[in-house]
């Protein structure tokens, strides 16, 4: 293997198709009773993917939360109290 071939990286796999989003999406789908296109909308907006990409990656987040707006969009938070 060529030293040009080992400083290629990996195709890093996009982020709603990364299996715990997946799972989350399903999860969050469920409980708070809402489509795929209020999913489709939250995982495509950068400061979600943030916020989750943090909680994911970071083993001292403990909490995630997942809410509705009066809009009907979903949204996340790292506390309880930042929902409200």
């Amino acid at each position: 293997m060529s030293d040009e071939e080992e400083d290629e990286e990996v195709p890093a796999v996009a982020f709603e198709r990364d299996e715990r989003v997946v799972y989350l999406e399903r999860r969050v789908s469920l409980c708070l009773r809402v489509r795929a296109d209020s999913w489709s909308k939250f995982v495509v907006d950068e400061e979600s993917q943030r916020t989750v990409s943090a909680f994911l990656e970071d083993p001292a987040r403990r909490v995630l939360v997942f809410h509705l707006l009066a809009s009907g969009a979903i949204a996340a938070s790292n506390a309880a109290r930042n929902c409200f």
